[in-house]
Formats: C-alpha cells, structure tokens, sequence
C-alpha cells in the first residue's frame, strides 16, 4: 500500500511539474490579446495564462463581470461593473460606493491612467478556505473611463509580494485598453 502511494504521488508530481514547465514555456510570447466586445476592451494576460473565463456575480448578473485567469505566477481579472455614477468625491470613496475594495494594509493611490481617473492600490488578502485561509498579495487598478458607465478594476493576486512587480505583471496591467480594435 505505502509503495502504491508513493509511486501515484510521484506520478501526480510528474505530471504537475510537466503541466507548469508546459505553462511557462514560450515566455511573453505566448501571451495573446483577450479582446471583449461585450464589454469594449482588450488586455493580455500573461504567458502561461489560458483564456479568460467570465463570471457574472451571482446578485448582478452581466452588470458585475470578472474575467479570470491563472498562470503558476498567480491569478488575473478584469472585473467590470456597469454604473451610472461618476467620482463626486475621491475615487477611493466612489470605488467603495460600487462595490470595490482596497487589499488590506493597502498603500493606495488616487492616479490616471491612459488619461482616465484611476485608484492604484497594493496589500494583501486572505483567500476564504475552510478552515483557514492563504495569505496572497494584491495588486490593484481601477480605471473610471469618463463618458462610459462601467468601471473597470485590472487585479493580480499571488502568494509572492515580489511577483506584483515582474515585467510580466507590467505588461499585463498596461496591456489594458478600452475598444477591441
């Protein structure tokens, strides 16, 4: 018995190490454009990352959509809510006001992006596991198109603080345009 699991853990180790060298390999090259007419705008996730699944909210349906996706580096989504408000105050307060929240311990700044208000944050969340959660690293960017009633939140999670800042990391957060073409 102890032999027989022994042999299928290796297995399954094989077969884990196998699929990651497999997600890895080709590095920023294998990343492809992920374009979203529904919801007017392109980004590239990072190599190694499959195609982006959407998730409506469960309460909101198609007015709260994130797209997800992972790679060994970590996990990737563009959240996007639609509404009809604007920023009255600062964008923190607004973003609150929509339903999104800073990472905990968050450093947080209110910028433009691509000429757009945007909230910039990093910190940390814990993953909701039974029986405890993981620790993860966030990195967020809310972007506010004037004129567009959506708000678009750009988020990486990962168990390592120094992933958030890779060239691939970089490329996925400024690969965000709105419009598909």
């Amino acid at each position: 018995m102890q032999r027989t699991s022994t042999f299928l853990y290796f297995l399954l180790l094989v077969i884990v190490t196998l699929a990651c060298k497999g997600a890895g390999a080709g590095g920023a090259e294998g990343a492809k454009p992920y374009k979203s007419p529904k919801n007017d705008f392109t980004i590239t996730f990072p190599a190694g990352s499959k195609p982006p699944v959407a998730q409506p909210d469960k309460s909101l349906g198609e007015q709260d959509v994130t797209y997800i996706s992972a790679n060994t580096d970590g996990t990737y989504k563009v959240r996007v809510i639609e509404t009809s408000s604007t920023p009255s105050s600062t964008m923190e307060t607004f973003l609150i006001g929509v339903g999104v929240f800073a990472p905990s311990e968050a450093t947080t700044k209110e910028t433009t992006f691509q000429n757009m208000p945007a909230m910039e944050s990093r910190g940390w969340n814990m993953s909701n596991e039974v029986g405890g959660g993981t620790r993860f690293e966030v990195r967020l960017l809310a972007v506010k198109p004037p004129n567009v009633g959506k708000v678009f939140v750009i988020k990486m999670e990962t168990p390592k603080k120094e992933l958030l800042e890779t060239k691939a990391a970089n490329d996925f957060f400024n690969s965000f345009k709105l419009g598909t073409s």
